[in-house]
């Protein structure tokens, strides 16, 4: 029997569970459509948690752009 249609010995009754497969094979069937969705979304993956931090700093610096002590003067200097 191929090794992809074997099966575990599941309990007396129930459901046969399906034998594991390497990992190397789980990919080995995408068509180009499923390999081009996944390569976008890798790059959309990457690009949002980039931006993350640079929100994070962004709205520190707004934060401390309106600091009560701050004069009225120095936030628009801040600013521009």
């Amino acid at each position: 029997m191929p090794e992809e249609t074997k099966t575990e010995k599941g309990p007396p009754g129930g459901f046969k569970q399906p034998a594991m497969i390497p990992f190397n094979k789980f990919f080995a069937y995408n068509g180009r459509n499923e390999k081009l969705l996944k390569f976008f979304g890798t790059i959309g993956a990457v690009l949002a948690g980039l931006s993350m931090p640079t929100i994070s700093i962004f709205m520190g610096e707004i934060t401390g752009t309106f600091d009560p002590t701050n004069q009225s003067s120095n936030i628009l200097d801040t600013m521009t």
